[in-house]
């Protein structure tokens, strides 16, 4: 894709203002409340988290596997398998390692609270 669509299309996309907003927002936050540090990591694993469904849900979804062969005969059940296997694949190591993020931040975490409400607000609003 040339630069200059990329370019046209990201101002456009509701999704990366959507991301802007909640990372300023995160920044602002910590920098008024540093005390809230565990909170921001806890924010960071949700984001992450909520793009890898998006991901997921992405890879379910296309409408050509990119490696299969796209022939005009080629199978669609073929494309699709191909996609589903794409999709188990990312589950399995995405999970893996957000699964071991998961339980590092419990063993790390520091002693500080965990401002709930400022976390399941930003997580509503990503």
């Amino acid at each position: 894709m040339p630069t200059s669509i990329i370019h046209r299309k990201i101002p456009a996309d509701p999704s990366f203002w959507i991301l802007v907003i909640v990372n300023v927002w995160s920044l602002y936050y910590y920098f008024t409340h540093p005390q809230s540090f565990t909170t921001i990591i806890w924010l960071y694993w949700a984001q992450s988290v909520i793009y890898g469904i998006f991901t997921v849900l992405d890879m379910l979804t296309l409408r050509k596997a990119e490696l299969t062969d796209n022939k005009p005969g080629s199978s669609y059940i073929l494309q699709k398998a191909f996609s589903l296997f794409l999709a188990i694949f990312f589950v399995v190591h995405y999970g893996f390692f957000h699964l071991l993020y998961y339980f590092f931040i419990l063993i790390i975490k520091p002693s500080w609270p965990v401002d709930k409400p400022f976390l399941i607000a930003s997580i509503a609003l990503f």
